[in-house]
């Protein structure tokens, strides 16, 4: 039934907002993804801080440190404006 819901994009999203929803029951100043790649850190507005490749020494930040970039916005075609956190 899981893999039902999670084709196409509107699944991606659906099961993305789950999995957060399930960590969001402790507030966190900060959240960091790891893969062997890639480091994301997240604050607890929901704004992506920190955007690293951890592959070479140093690491190669993708993120600047002086624009936060919101991890979601949306678009309201009728009002032709986007919402941040």
């Amino acid at each position: 039934m899981l893999l039902q819901v999670c084709k196409g994009a509107k699944g991606i999203v659906f099961l993305f907002l789950t999995i957060v929803s399930f960590c969001g029951s402790k507030v966190y100043g900060q959240t960091e993804f790891n893969t062997d790649y890639l480091k994301i850190s997240i604050n607890s507005k929901g704004y992506i801080t920190s955007f690293k490749n951890i592959t070479k020494k140093p690491g190669r930040e993708f993120s600047p440190a002086d624009k936060p970039s919101p991890l979601l916005s949306l678009y309201s075609d009728s009002k032709k404006s986007i919402m941040s956190p």
